[in-house]
């Protein structure tokens, strides 16, 4: 009997205390997600131009028109109110590249911006790897659509700029108090085919004297993976905190090629 009544106390201690783990998991998940709601959906949205016409676009003749393609990394930005530029953000979630270069024949093209900046190839990598598929063929396929789009661009009259893909992290399985790190493995592989992605893109607009933006060593740590302090959850998106950095790095970049092309054809002629 008095062995009986052990087994149901340290079955009720151990109930307990699970329960307060899974209370204490199912809380830091719920604030996390209130802060992702709060910080980024509602405070901070930015998502340009909401003119879904090309014709409408164009026939505003607006000034420094930059046009933003790709997955979700640029799905928000946090530009301040006296920015230069005008931007059209065209970002979408969970976008294959096959779908930034039909967006691209089909819309940008008639839109006749001044720029275009494309960041895409994220999102077939992600998957490959988590698949554990083969992703090099992967790599070079986005590669040759980034190399399309370049092309296309330039033969329109407008400026590309490519930018790396940004690295991942690790997930953490209580993403508000950034405790219980997992998934290494997969992201350690992400990481280096990113970087493979990222290699071939530098290298490219190094060759051709496209300008390129690099995301990627602007939020990468000392250990090669995203800065903890800019990662939600899953450790492959940035918070609010990273929007807010990435718009300032971003619009320093963008000044910077806008003057320089002032200064290679003149104030009143922009080419690419």
């Amino acid at each position: 009997m008095k062995k009986i009544f052990l087994y149901i106390i340290f079955f009720l201690l151990f109930a307990s205390v699970m329960a307060n783990i899974l209370s204490v998991l199912v809380l830091d998940k719920a604030l996390h997600y209130r802060d992702h709601i709060r910080y980024i959906e509602r405070e901070f949205p930015n998502e340009g131009l909401h003119l879904t016409s090309s014709n409408d676009i164009r026939s505003a003749n607006l000034e420094n028109l930059v046009v933003f393609m790709g997955g979700s990394l640029v799905r928000y930005w946090i530009f301040p109110r006296d920015f230069d530029f005008h931007v059209v953000n065209m970002g979408g979630i969970e976008e294959k590249t096959a779908t930034t270069m039909y967006k691209f024949k089909e819309m940008v093209v008639k839109m006749n911006p001044d720029y275009v900046l494309v960041t895409a190839g994220f999102c077939e990598i992600h998957t490959a790897v988590h698949n554990r598929k083969d992703v090099s063929p992967i790599i070079e396929k986005n590669f040759a659509y980034i190399q399309d789009m370049v092309s296309l661009a330039q033969q329109s009259h407008i400026t590309p700029i490519l930018a790396t893909l940004t690295p991942v992290g690790p997930r953490f399985l209580f993403p508000y108090l950034r405790r219980g790190q997992f998934s290494w493995k997969n992201k350690k592989a992400e990481n280096e085919a990113i970087q493979k992605f990222n290699h071939l893109l530098r290298n490219y607009a190094r060759k051709k004297k496209i300008p390129l933006i690099d995301f990627h060593k602007a939020l990468t740590d000392a250990n090669g993976v995203l800065i903890r302090r800019y990662s939600i959850v899953d450790g492959e998106h940035v918070n609010h905190e990273g929007y807010a950095f990435l718009s300032l790095f971003l619009e320093k970049n963008l000044e910077a090629i806008f003057h320089n092309q002032k200064e290679k054809y003149g104030a009143g002629e922009i080419s690419s």
